[in-house]
Order: structure tokens, then C-alpha cells, then sequence
């Protein structure tokens, strides 16, 4: 028996290369039989198939009654240099079933389109990638803050108002006058003279004696 190789010789080929589209090629090609064989060609077709990209949603998070968000992911698998805008020629839709009304919990963020030579595939985490919570819940009235000045000893001697105390006896007075200008030797006198409290009286001047 004759090996083939003998009995023709030749190359197929196609017209089809890495950048064709998604289609049907024809395999063609030209042969001889070196060993005189007549030769009918019947040409094969080469079938270019859909590459697959892969759709990952962004993570989603929407309260309970309200409108859904502008959803949005990412795009992997093209070829050839493609990019969204020229696989999508007439864009893509993200979208969920899930609506206003819909109750709290986990939804799928899917992504859909006529891409030109790619069929698209969801990720898993697509299934559960929007999430519905409960609504915020806010006071019907302002919340009013109330704070009370901290009556201390520092508060009420430097603060609050002096109290002037009077003397109590004429012999009081009399020491008084006799320190003269020493507000020092004044001041020592007050102490030493035991004043009568019970005379204090709120006054806003100073100095006074503080107790």
C-alpha cells in the first residue's frame, strides 16, 4: 500500500485568520498526485467560535423602598486588542431583578448585550452582588442638647461673681486704717479680725473675701 504522501501533495488553507470574526471559513487548498492519481477536492469549513468574557459586579448595597443604584463591574477574556466600546458596539445593560418593592436581602447584578464575537458569562459572586437592608430610621423632632455649668471651687472663685465682705466692728475699722496703703498688712487684718459671713453680700467688684 502507498502512503498518501505519495499519491498527492499539497497545502490546505483558509482565508480565515486570528483576527476573523465569529464564522464559517472555508478550508481550501491545492494538490497534485505525483503518481498520476486524479484528484477531486472537496473543501472543509473551519469554524470560528464566540470567546467567552467573564462579568464581575461591583458589590451593591440599597435600603429597603428606595430605587436601585447605577450598577457597574468589570469586563475579562477579550482578544485581539478589544475593548468594552468595541465588543459592545450598542453598549451593555447591568441590571437586577430586583425592584422597589422587593424585600431585604440578597439579589444577582447581571450584565447583558450584543457583544461582537464573545458570548458573556456571570461570575458567581454575580448571584447574590446587590444587597437590600432596612432603612434608616431618623427622630421625628431635633435632639436637644442641654448642659449645666460645673459649680467647683475654681467655677465659683474665679467665675462666678465676688462677694464682698463688711467689716463688722468700729475696732475693725480702726485696725484697717491703721495698716495704712499695705494692702498686704489690709488683708492679714481681714483674716484676723474674724469677720461676720452672715454680711456677705453678692457684689460683682473686686477684691472681696471668697468662702
Amino acid at each position: 500500500m502507498r502512503k498518501a504522501s505519495s499519491v498527492a501533495s499539497g497545502t490546505p488553507n483558509s482565508v480565515a485568520t486570528v483576527g476573523s470574526n465569529v464564522g464559517a471559513y472555508s478550508i481550501t487548498g491545492s494538490f497534485i498526485s505525483p503518481a498520476g492519481y486524479a484528484l477531486q477536492f472537496a473543501p472543509g469549513t473551519l469554524s470560528i467560535t464566540p470567546a467567552t468574557l467573564v462579568f464581575t459586579a461591583d458589590e451593591m448595597l440599597r435600603y429597603f423602598g428606595f430605587g436601585n443604584p447605577e450598577f457597574t463591574g468589570t469586563f475579562s477574556g477579550f482578544r485581539n486588542g478589544d475593548t468594552l466600546q468595541s465588543a459592545f458596539a450598542n453598549g451593555v445593560s447591568i441590571s437586577s431583578p430586583a425592584g422597589t418593592s422587593s424585600i431585604m436581602g440578597y439579589y444577582p447584578i447581571y450584565a447583558s448585550g450584543n457583544a461582537l464575537n464573545y458570548v458573556i458569562q456571570q461570575a458567581p459572586g454575580n448571584e447574590a452582588a446587590l444587597q437590600i437592608v432596612p432603612a434608616p430610621q431618623f427622630a421625628s423632632a431635633l435632639t436637644e442638647f442641654i448642659s449645666d455649668p460645673e459649680e467647683t471651687y475654681v467655677y465659683e472663685s474665679n467665675i462666678a461673681r465676688d462677694w464682698m465682705c463688711p467689716l463688722g466692728t468700729p475696732a475693725e475699722d480702726e485696725l484697717l486704717q491703721a495698716a495704712g496703703d499695705d494692702d498686704l498688712g489690709r488683708d492679714w487684718l481681714k483674716v484676723r479680725s474674724r469677720l461676720q459671713l452672715n454680711n456677705c453680700i453678692d457684689s460683682s467688684k473686686a477684691p472681696g473675701c471668697r468662702f
